[in-house]
């Protein structure tokens, strides 16, 4: 498959974009006596709440200790005042000083819809949904749980482990609930493909333990045991820069 060429964008220039979109001009006639009329943004473009309204992260914080990632796919919305991108999978991502933005060089304007790459961002939590099909909409801390991202490096399926590209491992047992995205499709461990984005769930153990990138370049292998997984959503990068 032919790779598609991608362009930076500057954090700061993508969430000034957004939030500017819905921004209308100021008046230069101070005698005017109606208010401007209330801005109607371009097709497409991003919006930040009205004034007032509550974000749909607001009351949200990435995972506690989780170190930055690399995350794909659809760009859904820009919250300029918390410096959030969400993916229109569902999934969060704050960002960061040091992040990145990657778009197709092919791509002129920042919609809704266009595949972008974050790197260096802080991942949250997402709602999962549990094998009777219901979602989980109190999060995963209730069940005594907890999340990770990270990105598959290599599948071993005698072994039932999964190689991640930071260096550590997660093993996939038969009770592991594995499915595509955050509700989707069904999967088993032979449907997995290097380069996949997961959201790892375990239970009753913190799963972070690393400092290197989970979806970075591979570094050197932890020489820890394999956490089990209780869930796994697997998330499939759409282009690859």
């Amino acid at each position: 498959m032919e790779k598609v060429q991608s362009s930076r964008i500057v954090l700061a220039l993508l969430l000034f974009t957004a939030a500017c979109a819905s921004q209308s001009p100021r008046s230069t006639d101070e005698s005017a006596a109606k208010p401007p009329p209330p801005a109607v943004a371009a097709p497409g473009a991003l919006d930040p709440p009205p004034t007032g309204m509550r974000s749909l992260t607001e009351d949200a914080a990435p995972i506690p200790g989780h170190p930055p990632v690399t995350m794909s796919g659809a760009l859904k919305s820009v919250d300029p005042k918390l410096g959030t991108i969400t993916f229109q999978d569902g999934r969060t991502a704050m960002l960061t000083k040091t992040s990145e933005v990657l778009v197709p060089t092919s791509v002129d304007t920042v919609r809704p819809g266009i595949p972008i790459i974050v790197r260096d961002a802080l991942p949250f939590g997402v709602s999962s949904k549990s094998p009777s099909g219901s979602p989980d909409a109190a999060g995963t801390a209730a069940r005594g749980t907890s999340q990770r991202m990270a990105t598959v490096a290599s599948v071993e399926e005698s072994d039932q482990v999964v190689q991640l590209t930071d260096g550590t491992t997660v093993r996939v047992t038969s009770s592991t609930h594995m499915h595509l995205g955050i509700a989707g499709a069904s999967i088993g461990l032979a449907d997995l493909r290097p380069g996949d984005e997961l959201v790892i769930v375990t239970t009753g153990e913190a799963t972070t333990g690393t400092d290197a990138a989970p979806s970075a370049s591979p570094g050197p292998s932890a020489s820890r045991t394999p956490g089990t997984a209780s869930e796994l959503m697997a998330f499939r990068p759409t282009w690859t820069p």
